[in-house]
């Protein structure tokens, strides 16, 4: 991401609570240096992706030395009816409606005069979704719309493209979240949101005006992911200073860590819900380090399998505490595979082979791990699970 400190970014930087020393450290990091400071930024690149391989070796091996994984609820045969409820009864994990989030949110990633046309290769997979928008900063990208499936408006969000920048955003301070003490996000996170922050305000306003009360859908892939979850606490906020009572559930793939542990519990009391779904050994759910100070939200749903069965069905399963289903041995090509859908929207992307990891299970050093069957003194808790205040996993 390509960005100054202008008038205008501090400007828009004080709306979500952040002082010109941030701003500058924002700026060092997502803007081009000058030619000057070339080579000293690209020491400081190398040093940095340097840091995080051997630390994420380290992590490897000691979540390897563990001798047991933690309880997950038995999942069994993916189907809309599963009973995973949130906090709230009204919301259902729906495998169907994932699947139709995964190809909103793969849809992010394909050229903006094909999404604008609604031709992109999973553009014409939904069907009865109402375009409405598409807001593009670099290769950020949000797709506003209305699912005439279910009466509620969505927003995807793409996550950036260059690995690199992610991997120097995951090893920048947290930055902290108004309006909420002790509260955190990931610099990159808010730096993205800051890119597009007046066009997102803009779509706030627009489409609570045109659809008033009506609830919302956010999803996202990738660092996507994070982005939505961070922006749904935003058009939250603003819901609530316009006495709109829409709520907004989101559901997310191959997400990665974004929030600090404070920030983390307050997603959980003000999102209704989120479905955190999550691949095999998929890498990128493991970034950044926990160890780093940062959570996951949502609820996991972790998937056995990229691929359905012989009789069509996903088996996956519902993880408790946020280290049940860190992978170990993680796989990037397990991060391209969701719900039997592979990323990508040119041929090129789409038939490219990825050797996945076996099928059923993880692997803890040489042991695997079994089906945990539920402890009758201790029966699973099936809310929205985030973070647990007694959570010191990883």
């Amino acid at each position: 991401m390509q960005v100054s400190t202008t008038p205008q970014r501090v400007e828009r930087s004080a709306k979500v609570g952040l002082d010109s020393e941030y701003v500058s450290l924002i700026d060092q990091v997502g803007g081009k240096p000058a030619a000057s400071k070339w080579n000293t930024w690209k020491v400081a690149k190398t040093i940095a992706a340097t840091m995080f391989v051997a630390l994420t070796a380290v992590a490897v091996i000691v979540a390897a030395m563990r001798t047991q994984g933690g309880k997950s609820s038995k999942g069994g045969h993916a189907i809309a009816e599963q009973v995973i409820k949130s906090d709230s009864s009204t919301y259902y994990y729906n495998e169907d409606l994932a699947e139709r989030m995964l190809k909103l949110s793969y849809a992010t990633y394909c050229e903006e005069d094909d999404i604008k046309d609604w031709t992109c290769h999973w553009c014409e997979q939904v069907k009865e979704f109402e375009f409405k928008e598409v807001i593009v900063y670099s290769d950020i990208k949000v797709i506003f719309g209305y699912d005439n499936t279910t009466d509620r408006m969505t927003a995807a969000f793409s996550g950036g493209t260059a690995l690199l920048n992610f991997l120097i955003w995951s090893w920048m301070p947290a930055l902290p979240y108004d309006g909420c003490d002790g509260c955190a996000a990931q610099a990159g996170i808010i730096d993205a949101y800051l890119d597009i922050q007046d066009e997102l305000e803009a779509a706030m306003e627009k489409y609570s005006s045109e659809y008033p009360g009506t609830d919302w859908y956010f999803t996202g892939y990738d660092w996507g992911g994070s982005s939505a979850s961070y922006a749904a606490l935003k058009f939250l906020d603003y819901f609530d200073s316009v006495d709109n009572d829409a709520e907004i559930e989101i559901y997310t793939f191959g997400q990665t860590r974004w929030a600090n542990k404070n920030l983390a519990n307050y997603f959980k009391e003000r999102v209704a819900a989120h479905w955190r779904v999550s691949n095999q050994r998929d890498v990128m759910t493991n970034q950044p380090l926990a160890m780093l100070g940062y959570k996951h939200t949502g609820k996991t749903i972790w998937y056995k399998c990229a691929y359905a069965d012989d009789d069509g069905e996903y088996d996956y399963e519902q993880c408790g505490k946020e280290g049940d289903c860190a992978p170990v041995r993680p796989s990037y090509a397990d991060h391209k595979v969701y719900i039997g859908l592979q990323y990508g929207c040119t041929d090129d992307e789409l038939n490219k082979d990825y050797q996945l990891s076996e099928c059923g299970h993880y692997i803890i050093a040489n042991n695997i791990l079994p089906d945990f069957e539920e402890d009758p003194e201790e029966e699973e808790d099936n809310s929205l699970t985030t973070v647990d205040d007694d959570d010191d996993d990883e």
